[in-house]
């Protein structure tokens, strides 16, 4: 392990040290000094220990100084010793196994190991459940010092004793948030000078086990689903030669990961699956507040493995937004109460993991209305306004038509621009690209019409195109006097007349009596055309051209969709006759 904070599934158990490793890499304090200490109180036991006999150990010392390079235990040894190097061979095995096929002689590949894993189980839990006598489940009353299991086994050339441990402590990922509680329960903080103590041991210490333990059951239950699913993964996933994962692989391997979820599940009701469910959201919020990212983090992990096996069991009665409801019991109050003791946080579990669709519309919800006030300001004295749901107006629109991911580009312009992310230039373009050819969908849709020249003018009048030829000539451009304000074949073209549209406002502003047809479709239109054949763009364009360019789209989409809502209206009335 290179002490990284994030953990693999598959791992499941980690050796006392590298438990050690991953906690310190997570920034929560421990030591195998912590580890023992929390053992030797009964209030952090390992999930197994093994303890092999002292003659073992000397002999698998003598046999790897010997065969240094081989994983695999070959010794020869009597056969109440076969249990010891059964387990041995299983582990190292599940660590060089799993990460691909088996390639037989004849080339043929195989996953017969890995479908063993998935029937079986992690090889320490397959050899417990075979009773291997030198494995154990550890407890309160049969602890032993660690440096109890300590032997020697040589002496180097210098003299002093080679040692090794006849015994290994294995502890579950889950148990980091053990080892965190714990360290909060038993630390005292002090002011050396004031002589002012902080922390919960304070009046009275004495030894204090972590809540977090009931739900111990429920986490080693949900690690084995994180560790099934992810074998999965690696089989059906195997021939997927990009990052895409379609078709038959998609459906085979969702099915069969909705079966371990159904056989995981099956192991607790529901009442404690919902239980554990907010006391990971509990968990993550205090993590967070405390500003212990990492460990969110990895608690995080936990929680959407459980969310989603609890919707995947429960498939025919629950998705996302239901779950979320059973988390709260259906309360959308914004006050703060507990259920089995548990603190319910108001929308907590949709700010983990917000509902796509919902975060896109509140996004756009609050990029919308600067715009649509500016349009406003266009119309003339006296005549009706967009109303002020005219934003909730459009977003439901082009929500319910399943046009969303247009809005997905809005956010991520202004993320990038007002975040200042490196490589921006690049990502912003291509969000204006898909803006741009966004918008024009839309207007196909709602004027039925192709390209976007006629949409403009099915929307804002038949002389769009004629006034648009004939105000750009006024101008008497020298380079491109033959060519349309609306066509750029080079990126300085593109340039060049973008100011020219933005250094002539008012001109561009005459097309149409309609006082929604304003440069703004110019610059729309002059970009939707040059997006079609230019893929990239330099740096040089960055700026207030890009803003500029972006402003143009944001204001297209809603005139666009003011137009629309005039049009209907005005059919509503011949319809009717009024």
């Amino acid at each position: 392990m290179n002490r990284k904070e994030q953990h693999n599934p598959i791992t499941k158990y980690f050796e006392a040290q590298k438990f050690v490793d991953y906690c310190e890499a997570n920034r929560v304090d421990a030591s195998l000094n912590v580890l023992e200490t929390y053992e030797k109180h009964g209030i952090l036991i390992p999930i197994y220990c093994r303890v092999f006999p002292d003659e073992f150990i000397k002999a698998k010392y003598e046999y790897e100084k010997k065969n240094p390079l081989d994983p695999v235990m070959k010794l020869n040894c009597p056969s109440e010793w076969e249990p010891i190097v059964r387990l041995i061979n299983a582990l190292s095995d599940y660590n060089f196994k799993l990460i691909g096929p088996f390639i037989s002689p004849d080339g043929s590949e195989s996953f017969a190991y890995q479908e063993g894993i998935i029937k079986n189980g992690h090889p320490l839990d397959n050899e417990y459940k075979k009773h291997n006598p030198f494995l154990k489940t550890p407890n309160k009353s049969d602890f032993r010092p660690w440096k109890d299991y300590e032997i020697v086994v040589d002496i180097d050339k210098d003299g002093d004793p080679v040692k090794r441990n006849t015994a290994e402590h294995y502890y579950a990922l889950w148990q980091i948030f053990i080892v965190d509680d714990l360290n909060y329960l038993h630390t005292i903080k002090e002011n050396y000078l004031t002589k002012e103590q902080k922390g919960r041991g304070i009046v009275k210490k004495n030894i204090r086990e972590s809540r977090i333990l009931e739900f111990s059951d429920l986490f080693q239950t949900i690690s084995n689903f994180r560790m099934l699913e992810s074998i999965i993964r690696i089989i059906v996933t195997d021939d997927v030669k990009g990052s895409v994962i379609e078709g038959e692989c998609y459906r085979t391997l969702e099915e069969r990961t909705k079966k371990i979820a159904e056989k995981e599940y099956a192991k607790h009701n529901k009442s404690e699956w919902m239980k554990f469910l907010r006391k990971l959201v509990e968990l993550y919020y205090h993590y967070t507040e405390l500003e212990k990212d990492r460990l969110s983090q990895e608690l995080k992990r936990f929680l959407g493995s459980t969310a989603i096996m609890v919707m995947m069991a429960r498939n025919k009665d629950l998705d996302f937004e239901r779950l979320c409801n059973e988390y709260g019991e259906g309360n959308k109050s914004w006050g703060i109460r507990y259920i089995d003791g548990i603190r319910i946080y108001y929308k907590g579990l949709e700010k983990i993991f917000p509902i796509e669709i919902n975060q896109l519309r509140e996004r756009a919800l609050s990029i919308l209305p600067s715009y649509i006030k500016e349009v406003n300001d266009w119309l003339p004295k006296g005549s009706t306004k967009l109303p002020d749901n005219f934003h909730e107006q459009l977003v439901s629109t082009i929500i319910d038509e399943g046009n969303e991911l247009l809005l997905t580009h809005l956010y991520e312009i202004e993320d990038l621009w007002f975040k200042y992310k490196l490589c921006r230039v690049g990502s912003i373009w291509a969000h204006l690209r898909f803006l741009a050819i966004g918008i024009e969908e839309l207007g196909k849709e709602w004027f039925c019409k192709e390209k976007i020249e006629n949409i403009f003018i099915e929307a804002f009048g038949n002389d769009y195109r004629d006034r648009l030829k004939s105000e750009y000539n006024k101008l008497k451009p020298e380079q491109y006097a033959k060519s349309s304000i609306t066509r750029a074949d080079t990126q300085d073209e593109f340039i060049e007349k973008l100011n020219c549209i933005l250094g002539n406002k008012d001109l561009f502003n005459n097309l149409s009596n309609n006082p929604l047809c304003k440069y703004h479709l110019v610059v729309t239109h002059l970009t939707r055309n040059f997006v079609s054949h230019h893929i990239k763009i330099k740096s040089i364009m960055m700026g207030s051209l890009f803003v500029e360019v972006y402003r143009c789209l944001v204001l297209t989409l809603v005139s666009l969709f003011a137009q629309k809502k005039k049009t209907e209206k005005m059919r509503e009335k011949v319809k009717f006759g009024s």
